[in-house]
Order: C-alpha cells, then sequence, then structure tokens
C-alpha cells in the first residue's frame, strides 16, 4: 500500500506497479491477513508500522455505508438525471390523482393532471394510463433494490469476521451501473 498523511492512498501489487522510488512514497507490504481487510482510506500508525484495523463492528458499518451508497445512485438512476427534483416531488400527486380519476372518470379529481395533459395536448386517459404505469414500474423497481440493501445489509450484521464481510458486494439487481 501507499501511505499518504498517514491515510492507505493506494493498494497495488507488484504487478501493478513494478517500480517506484522508496525516498519519494512510504510503501508498506500487506501480510496475508492484512490483505482481507486493509482499504483506503484507513489510518496508519506510524509508531507501530502498521495500518489501524477497525474494529468488526466499524468495519461492517463503514461496509453498510458503502452498500448505502451504491443504493442511492442507483435508486437515483431510476428517477433519471433530466427530470428536476420539483417535478419529481409532483410524482405522488400524479399517482393519487391518477388512481382517484381511474375510479370517477371525472377530471375535477385530478386538477394536476388535467393541466399536464392540456399543457402536453395529450389526452386525460392516456396521460392516467402513462402516470400509473411509470408509478407501477418505479414502485416495482425501488423495491427490488429496498430488499436487496436490506438483504446486503442483514447478512453484514451476521458476519463474524473481516473476510465474510469482505465477501459481501453490492451488485444491481436489477443491471444498472455495471
Amino acid at each position: 500500500v501507499v501511505i499518504s498523511a498517514n491515510i492507505v492512498s493506494q493498494i497495488f501489487t507488484k504487478e501493478d506497479m513494478s517500480e517506484w522510488n522508496e525516498d519519494n512514497i512510504h510503501v508498506l507490504e500487506l501480510s496475508d491477513y492484512e490483505k482481507q481487510w486493509v482499504e483506503i482510506g484507513m489510518q496508519y500508525d506510524e509508531a507501530t508500522n502498521s495500518i489501524v484495523q477497525p474494529s468488526l463492528q466499524e468495519y461492517k458499518t463503514k461496509r453498510i455505508e458503502f452498500i448505502n451508497t451504491m443504493f442511492e445512485l442507483e435508486s437515483q438512476s431510476l428517477k433519471g438525471d433530466l427530470v428536476p427534483q420539483d417535478e419529481q416531488l409532483s410524482w405522488s400527486i400524479q399517482e393519487s390523482e391518477a388512481r382517484a380519476y381511474n375510479i370517477s372518470k371525472n377530471p375535477q379529481d385530478c386538477p394536476m393532471l388535467n393541466t399536464l395533459s392540456q399543457a402536453r395536448g395529450i389526452e386525460l386517459q392516456a396521460l392516467v394510463l402513462k402516470v400509473l404505469e411509470k408509478n407501477t414500474a418505479y414502485a416495482n423497481s425501488i423495491a427490488t433494490l429496498i430488499g436487496y440493501r436490506q438483504s446486503l445489509q442483514d447478512k453484514i450484521e451476521a458476519c463474524v469476521d473481516f473476510k465474510e464481510v469482505l465477501n459481501i458486494q453490492y451488485i444491481s439487481p436489477l443491471g444498472l451501473n455495471q
């Protein structure tokens, strides 16, 4: 590993970087045990010339934070990068109005969708169906992501050593971000 400002800044093998100037960087060879848990960003202790091993609970917490970050990135990608937040905030209103209209067929039950349909030049019924279809697809996808994230968290919490935690990887259940 490369240590910079007492933090692990790079992990590499001889194949990755066969030559370096030891006068310019501090390189620390990892034991087989350390290879199981050392990650970029961990603290280095000059006094002991070793990387500070977090407790198993700290390591689990760090791994869950990583899983949560991946979940957030993936759930955000479901919403689309080109949809403004204010529009996203209206989705629950649109869905509620679409469900109400689907029952009553009364445009007064969906003032927002009625205005949207007129502004877009789309028939109200077609817009209602589109809103309900997109809401169902989003709900199914987000439920899959939530269930997957929760299952990974359960697995991490059940781990009894660093290697088990390290073996738990976030792999998109939707095939996104790969």
